[in-house]
C-alpha cells in the first residue's frame, strides 16, 4: 500500500514538472513571438485607408484600398470609427485588420 503511494506521489510530481516546463516553454514562445510582431495603434485623427469588400464587379485590376478617412474615434483596442473629409461620421466600425495608415 505504501509503495503504491510512493508511486502516486512520484506520479503527481511528474506531472507537476510537465506542466511547470510546458509553461516555461509556452513564456518563451510566446516571448520571441511579440519580438516578431510590431502592433499597430491609431490615434484619433490618422489619416486611413480601408480594405474594399469583395463585389461582383471586382476584378483584378480594381483598387484594394479606399479612403484617405479619418480616425473620428476609438471605440475600443483595435476597433475604429472613421469619418469622411466633409467631417461626415460613418456609421460601421472598422476592425484594424481592415485599415491601413496613410500617408500623404
Amino acid at each position: 500500500m505504501e509503495a503504491q503511494q510512493d508511486e502516486v506521489d512520484l506520479l503527481e510530481e511528474a506531472h507537476e514538472m510537465i506542466v511547470i516546463h510546458s509553461a516555461h516553454y509556452q513564456q518563451t514562445l510566446c516571448g520571441y513571438h511579440e519580438r516578431k510582431i510590431r502592433g499597430r495603434i491609431l490615434k484619433i485623427g490618422d489619416l486611413v485607408l480601408w480594405r474594399t469588400q469583395s463585389t461582383k464587379e471586382k476584378h483584378k485590376l480594381s483598387p484594394t484600398w479606399e479612403g484617405a478617412y479619418a480616425v473620428a474615434e476609438v471605440i475600443r483596442p483595435r476597433a475604429y470609427r472613421l469619418k469622411d473629409d466633409n467631417s461626415n461620421v460613418l456609421t460601421n466600425t472598422w476592425n484594424i485588420k481592415q485599415l491601413r495608415r496613410f500617408f500623404p
